[in-house]
């Protein structure tokens, strides 16, 4: 027993006694506790600062492209629930998580400016115009694909009257009586807002013939050419329309040969002689304006008994 113990260990065995010595023993569990003790503090420490970041609130929300809904509206819409004013949840959610789903609106993108500050830019799908569609209305964009549906109009979308069509389908393209129509109507809008003409209805007739209703007059622009015209005398004759009812006759105008006066008819000229004066002294159907009183280019006048629009 002796000689065992006497004998020469090998460098492999001479390292398993020191592990396993006493001493090896209290040092290795000692390094353990300081490691764990390390590891608890730092687990404090980070759900400290956790649940101090989660505590933080975005207070100053604001928004850029914003056209259709106010900064109340779209606050409500876009956190929903008091936990997504919260910074950390409102990171994750715009980095990893889903937008909302907000009609007319396309996407949104969320730019972090500070622990408290976010600015929220808003892209608007882009409208033209409307139907309406079993108690609904229906808007499309440019190409005709029907983008959203709404019980209520939207302001400054125009509502579409005279297509032809079978069905609608949300996010599929209205189909109508010509292939042109829907960039008719775009180039409308467009001069529309060009304009800032506050049309509320564009109706087209079985020849394709466009009607402008503003209010309660209407504007006969006759064939979809030459609306820069067309629309640029309108803009100059809106403020003396204002307050009239009746229609006003644009189809004559030709930029070659401008008119020098445009024909506006007074509603109330219709209801003494029991029928549409547009029908006995307007534009014939040909396009030709037929005998009557007439305006001049930069305003418009009535029939012999109506008011000058300017006048009171």
């Amino acid at each position: 027993m002796r000689e065992e113990d006497d004998r020469l260990l090998l460098p492999e065995e001479e390292e398993e006694k020191k592990r396993t010595s006493p001493a090896a023993r209290a040092a290795a569990g000692l390094f353990r506790r300081r490691v764990l003790w390390i590891i608890l503090a730092v687990v404090i420490v980070l759900a400290g600062l956790a649940a101090a970041a989660w505590s933080v609130k975005l207070t100053d929300v604001s928004y850029d492209g914003a056209t259709l809904y106010d900064a109340d509206t779209l606050t409500d819409l876009i956190f929903e629930e008091p936990k997504e004013r919260r910074l950390l949840y409102a990171l994750w959610q715009d980095k990893f998580g889903e937008h909302k789903d907000i009609p007319f609106i396309e996407r949104y993108e969320m730019d972090f400016k500070g622990i408290h500050e976010v600015e929220i830019t808003l892209y608007e799908k882009n409208i033209v115009g409307c139907v309406e569609y079993l108690g609904s209305y229906m808007f499309f964009d440019k190409d005709g694909i029907i983008v959203e549906s709404s019980v209520e109009r939207r302001e400054n979308v125009p509502v579409v009257t005279g297509l032809t069509y079978r069905q609608i389908v949300l996010h599929k393209e209205l189909k109508t009586q010509r292939e042109s129509m829907f960039e008719d109507i775009l180039n409308l809008t467009q001069l529309m807002r060009k304009y800032e003409l506050p049309v509320d209805q564009i109706d087209f007739d079985e020849r394709d013939q466009i009607m402008f209703r503003i209010g309660n007059v209407k504007v006969r622009l006759g064939a979809a050419e030459m609306m820069e015209g067309k629309l640029s005398e309108l803009v100059r004759m809106l403020p003396q329309l204002e307050g009239l009812s009746g229609t006003l006759y644009l189809d004559t105008y030709n930029d070659k040969t401008p008119p020098t006066s445009y024909v506006f008819r007074k509603e109330e000229a219709e209801e003494e002689t029991g029928q549409s004066e547009a029908d006995t002294e307007g534009p014939k159907n040909d396009g030709e304006p037929a005998d009557g009183p007439e305006a001049g280019a930069g305003g418009a006048e009535e029939p012999d008994g109506a008011a000058d629009p300017g006048a009171e």
